[in-house]
């Protein structure tokens, strides 16, 4: 169903939880198209309306499409040698000013609220890959694809620019990994061309030249790097210890374990670890 024809069927609603996400879907689309200028319209209708809502859970994805866009138009302007527009600042104010008073009672919420943390300093011009971290670290304990695919991307933009290949290319794997499982092309395809500028693969790891991928006895398991590193201690450790040892949440720690026993086909991390054992994977 269309944006239009859920329009339609919901007539004149004011329920925010209907109202804010057509909203959001239609700014998304402009923002696919590059059409900044209804992106930022739209957004703004949205917040003018609903940025007093008592509860933020509708608004937080309205309010990163706004910063998003801010961010988006003034990297624009800095990639064609242009001065950012006039009143870009001011905007940025204003957006920061409304996140900050707005609640965030769930994860989701508190993910997007680290993304509107990190697409105002992108806006800036700054590279900050703590800022980003710190959205991949909100997304993965509210384990939601798209946005977790989308923060990953930006990820490898900033680890590039501050020179971690290493980084960047674990980061520019997972965004393309992920946003091609949900089928999110655009995210995708901004991953591949990312890639091709910094001479990152996609395919392989840059440990690869040391190790081969016949010689991994876990490489048919599709287990991402963190997830090997905490398959190697979940035996006899609890969540909230894996987390402690890896600087994770406990949340965090509990969403990899439980991808890991989906991955291996196992039911518990016991068996998980007689797995590892099996194939002689060793820390």
């Amino acid at each position: 169903m269309t944006t239009s024809a859920a329009r339609r069927a919901l007539g004149q609603t004011r329920d925010e939880q209907y109202a804010l996400t057509l909203l959001y879907a239609d700014a998304l689309v402009a923002l696919g198209r590059g059409d900044l200028d209804a992106a930022r319209r739209l957004t703004a209708d949205g917040l003018t309306d609903y940025g007093g809502a008592m509860s933020g859970r509708y608004v937080w994805p309205v309010l990163w499409l706004a910063c998003r866009t801010e961010a988006d138009g003034a990297t624009r302007a800095r990639d064609r040698r242009e001065e950012v527009p006039d009143g870009t600042a001011a905007r940025y104010q204003k957006l920061a000013s409304l996140a900050a008073d707005l609640t965030a009672p769930n994860a989701a919420s508190r993910g997007y609220r680290a993304l509107v943390t990190a697409e105002l300093v992108r806006a800036t011009g700054e590279v900050d890959v703590t800022a980003w971290q710190a959205a991949a670290e909100a997304w993965q304990t509210a384990a939601e694809p798209y946005p977790l695919a989308y923060v990953w991307l930006r990820l490898a933009e900033v680890a590039a620019a501050a020179g971690d290949r290493q980084a960047a290319g674990r980061s520019v794997r997972q965004a393309h990994a992920v946003a091609s499982r949900v089928g999110a092309a655009p995210i995708a395809a901004e991953a591949a061309a990312l890639a091709r500028r910094t001479r990152l693969s996609l395919d392989e790891p840059e440990a690869a030249a040391v190790r081969p991928a016949a010689q991994d006895p876990l490489a048919r398991f599709g287990l991402t790097e963190r997830e090997r590193e905490i398959l190697l201690l979940a035996a006899g450790r609890s969540n909230p210890q894996i987390a402690g040892a890896l600087f994770i949440s406990p949340k965090t720690a509990s969403v990899h374990v439980s991808n890991i026993l989906a991955k291996l086909g196992v039911d518990s991390r016991v068996e998980a670890a007689a797995v590892a054992h099996r194939l002689g994977v060793t820390g």
